[in-house]
């Protein structure tokens, strides 16, 4: 059963009794300074994101107004033209507003959290302790102790300047951002904060390294388990701080950082209060945003239940199964809400459709025999007959044609159009728009949207994972910075996948890691390490973002195994055991397996003449064939797998590249690991002819080609079989 224990507080902060001098403040952040939702939050900021159809920023507000804030603090950047606009129709800037000050500060020039608090400091606006928080917070607890507690703190030492509330759960827990994790080490008596480390998977370095004074408190905590939303209790002197240390960008990477590490220097000290019981969660990304709407359609979050109906603009009745129906839904007698399922307002679904686990905006229209599971449907969006969509996003105003098909994975963009009989894979972001800042826009893809309809595949030139080593590498001197950043560049280009004229790429950032790392263990003598017996830790900067990581151990395991020519079964093993290790995806170790086995095939082949190069690939592929066929389990997983190997392909130039590709696929086919029906499904995938990938296909294509003439004979031949039977039996 979910908890069913908050309780509402009793005045400002839950006290019974406090001092009238004291006014609770929070400064609120809308903008996340992340790119991990686009396209969406190109034209939708992420505070106005719809968790269970309610914009995210009332989430953040409703907790702020429970806990007793007097003062609200609104830092915008970016749109906050439409954050402005939409607070103005709630209850929080209305008359009504239990807040008796809220002050939106726009600042579009701001990048980072430590711009908005040197702008904090600037405007000299605080009076005492404050709350910060960020606009994308759902929390269900009361802010009472922990601000009891640190103001207990502050007056017996005003060097304690800083409590983080922390919520005690699983490391694996689906609320816990898998991009997001950290170690924290604290004094077992007192609660203080002693080291913090940001924490990738990377099975080769087993240990965290603590600083030698670290280990001075008599017990210490080491903790994986703690769920960090960032919710911070501070004093005036945090902006103060960032405004001295104007390298101070980000509050955990660098505040937090530069605090422990200076502790001489400035004397200050940074608190953990942990929570056990409350529900404490952040909209960080994809998987986050569908954990925490689950969590509130379930009634994890009690008391913030949807048929609670807390803001304005809701007016949800349930009914059994946890299904809630707004007013003026319009729905047949065949339709189907399996549980788990949200209607907006003024929403109509067709005869024979099926709304599983799913939450469906206000003002849409889903047609007949149509069946949506698990996805996530804003508002205004049209759904043609005999659809399938499946775990995706699906932004306002899109409409989808009849007969389309949405893979789990895909996020659909605001406006775009997709064509009837089309299908949108689970890889796919499309939008109508590349942002404010592009230089020009796109045309509309007809390969991926269908004649007919608007939208192009989004592609991101940066991504999150940049700002995480951003963070990584500013906490290093100036001159191993560079060297970081030259190294990160060339691992996340395009040339990582191994060509002929330089197939060293991965063994050259490989051995560029291991000079780092032996670099950083001469400069430890100094400092202990200890192991954390519960997982696998390093003490080393998070120079790779987890995928990235993975992918390239990966990919240095199985060119191991394949150069060593190990038994399949070896390779197998310890490349499964290192995708359990890391949580990663079997995406990823596809990518890992076809680059792979390109990177081996293409040194096999150097050197020889291209006339004996079929007879090489098949023989690679008649022994190694059952490690790719253990990584795929669809249709889609095989196009997948074929367009990984396209794609590594590329590397090894044009005549090498199209004869090692499709003689793979031929190889693969061979040993039914590739269907004829996959070599169909690939050759009409779009992604296979984006970028270079028209380079490598001819032969693949003739492959393909000689197939459906192959299937087309076979087809023509049972149908004459099945004559001359229908003329003996009539002969008879």
């Amino acid at each position: 059963m979910p908890p069913h224990d908050s309780q509402k507080p009793k005045g400002p902060a839950g006290k019974e009794e406090e001092d009238d001098s004291f006014i609770l403040q929070a400064v609120v952040l809308t903008d996340s300074f992340e790119r991990r939702f686009r396209p969406i939050t190109h034209e939708t900021p992420r505070c106005l994101f719809p968790v269970a159809n309610t914009p995210l920023i009332n989430y953040t507000l409703n907790f702020l107004a429970d806990s007793g804030v007097e003062e609200v603090f609104l830092f915008c950047c970016s749109q906050a033209e439409k954050v402005e606009a939409y607070l103005k129709t709630t209850k929080w800037m209305g008359d009504g507003s239990p807040f008796k000050k809220f002050q939106i500060i726009v600042n579009q020039k701001l990048t980072s959290m430590g711009d908005a608090m040197r702008e904090l400091d600037g405007k000299s606006l605080i009076k005492g302790d404050f709350l910060l928080i960020t606009a994308d917070v759902v929390t269900n607890m009361v802010i009472g102790p922990a601000l009891q507690a640190h103001r207990a703190r502050r007056a017996k030492n005003k060097d304690a300047i800083m409590t983080m509330v922390l919520r005690e759960s699983q490391s694996t827990h689906r609320t816990m951002d898998r991009g997001d994790k950290a170690i924290f080490v604290l004094d077992k008596a007192n609660g203080r904060c002693l080291h913090y480390e940001r924490i990738l998977p990377d099975r080769q370095r087993p240990f965290l390294s603590l600083p030698a004074e670290v280990l001075q408190a008599p017990t210490i905590s080491i903790r994986d388990d703690l769920l960090d939303c960032y919710i911070d209790i501070c004093s005036q002197d945090v902006p103060a701080l960032f405004t001295e240390n104007f390298d101070y960008q980000h509050i955990r990477g660098h505040f937090l950082h530069g605090i422990l590490q200076d502790y001489e220097l400035y004397g200050k000290m940074i608190h953990c209060y942990i929570t056990r019981k409350d529900y404490i969660a952040r909209v960080r990304g994809l998987q986050t945003y569908d954990a925490i709407t689950k969590d509130i359609v379930s009634g994890w979050a009690y008391p913030i239940c949807i048929d609670h109906n807390l803001f304005d603009d809701m007016d949800y009745t349930k009914t059994r199964n946890h299904i809630y129906r707004e007013n003026d839904v319009t729905l047949t007698r065949s339709t189907l809400l399996k549980p788990n399922t949200v209607v907006g307002a003024h929403t109509s679904v067709g005869e024979n459709t099926v709304l599983s686990g799913s939450v469906v905006g206000r003002q849409c229209k889903i047609g007949e025999n149509v069946k949506v599971d698990g996805a996530y449907i804003w508002d205004h969006v049209e759904i043609g007959n005999n659809c399938e969509v499946g775990k995706s996003i699906i932004a306002n105003n899109v409409v989808l044609g009849e007969n389309v098909r949405v893979m789990p994975g895909a996020v659909i963009s605001h406006g775009v159009c997709i064509a009837p009989g089309t299908t949108v894979y689970g890889d796919y972001s499309i939008t109508t728009t590349n942002g404010p800042d592009a230089e020009e826009e796109q045309e509309t893809d007809a390969g991926v949207v269908g004649e007919g309809g608007k939208g192009f595949l989004y592609e991101d030139s940066e991504s999150d994972s940049d700002e995480i080593e951003r963070i990584t590498a500013s906490r290093l001197p100036r001159q191993k910075r560079t060297a970081l950043l030259t190294i990160m560049d060339d691992s996340d280009s395009d040339s990582s996948y191994v060509s002929s004229s330089d197939e060293s790429t991965f063994s050259e950032v490989s051995s560029a890691s291991a000079s780092r790392r032996r670099a950083k263990k001469s400069k430890q003598k100094s400092r202990m390490s200890i192991n954390t017996q519960r997982s696998d830790y390093s003490a080393t900067s998070n120079e790779d973002d987890p995928d990235e990581s993975f992918f390239k151990e990966a990919y240095s395991s199985l060119l191991t195994a394949l150069e060593a020519n190990h038994p399949v079964e070896v390779a197998a093993l310890e490349l499964n055991s290192l995708r359990m290790s890391s949580n990663a995806s079997f995406d990823l170790v596809r990518r890992a397996v076809a680059t792979a086995f390109v990177a081996q095939i293409g040194r096999l082949t150097s050197g020889v003449k291209l006339a004996d190069v079929k007879d090489i690939v098949l023989a690679f592929a008649s022994q190694w064939h059952s490690l790719a066929k253990r990584t795929v389990f669809s249709r889609d997983d095989q196009v997948e797998l074929m367009l990984e190997l396209q794609k590594a392909s590329l590397g090894l130039g044009k005549d090498l590249g199209t004869r090692v590709f499709a003689y793979t696929l031929q190889g693969l086919y061979n040993d039914d690991v590739l269907p004829e029906e996959a070599v169909f499904a690939w050759q009409k995938h779009p992604k296979g002819h984006l970028n270079n990938g028209q380079e490598v296909r001819s032969i693949a294509d003739q492959f393909a080609n000689w197939l459906a003439e192959a299937e087309s004979d076979d087809s023509g031949d049972e149908e004459e079989e099945e004559d001359d039977e229908e003329e003996e039996s009539d002969e008879e």
